[in-house]
């Protein structure tokens, strides 16, 4: 049983009776391989889904608890049509349309379809007058599995406030952007500090710089 407190109207809240079973329903749907019959081409290279393609393939669910199961799940952020981040704790938007004109998105870590873009290779870094360091598996055959890449990066990227996701490097600003890549993550402080994690050696190793 999972309780989802709808924090606008305590009276409207959700209780999920049977939560692996709607986990696994909708996982099955949004992280199906293409070889699946279950497979939906729903997410855009960057790991945004819109809701209204996930509302499309879950008409009988109620939107915003769908939004606030996967979320507290940590599986997923709540972006706006300009891929920044939302806050659903001040308000709950209308997930049909956002101040800009266009749809809200689900941005998930887990469907980002991007190699590391050449600029952010970590040998480059260390050329740059970088510093970091490199947390390695002990074992030969130990990994960081991608659950726990995705976990980090979203806990990141909610770290940074406002952060507006970007997929091109060149569009960067200087400040609250940062760009995201199947197994990484940059970014700029607000003191100008860029930030790399990314993981290296075959998901042996992470790198943060």
């Amino acid at each position: 049983i999972l309780f989802i407190s709808n924090k606008h109207n305590p009276d409207e809240s959700w209780i999920v009776l049977q939560k692996n079973m709607l986990l696994q329903r909708v996982a099955g749907v949004l992280f199906a391989p293409k070889s699946f019959g279950e497979y939906r081409a729903l997410a855009s290279n960057i790991g945004a889904v819109p809701i209204t393609r996930i509302t499309e393939c879950f008409p009988d669910l109620d939107a915003h608890m769908l939004v606030e199961f996967l979320s507290q799940l940590k599986l997923c952020h709540l972006v706006d049509s300009t891929l920044k981040i939302v806050d659903t704790s001040q308000t709950l938007p209308d997930l049909t349309r956002d101040s800009a004109g266009g749809g809200y998105s689900l941005f998930f870590p887990s469907l980002i379809n991007l190699a590391r873009p050449d600029s952010f290779d970590p040998a480059s870094f260390n050329t740059k007058g970088s510093f970091g360091w490199l947390m390695r598996t002990k074992e030969e055959y130990q990994f960081f599995h991608n659950r726990f890449l995705h976990a980090l990066m979203l806990t990141l990227m909610k770290g940074c406030g406002g952060t507006e996701i970007m997929c091109n490097p060149e569009l960067r600003s200087l400040n609250r952007q940062c760009v995201v890549w199947s197994t990484g993550i940059c970014w700029n402080t607000a003191d100008g500090v860029t930030i790399l994690v990314d993981v290296v050696e075959q998901f042996r190793s992470l790198y943060v710089a």
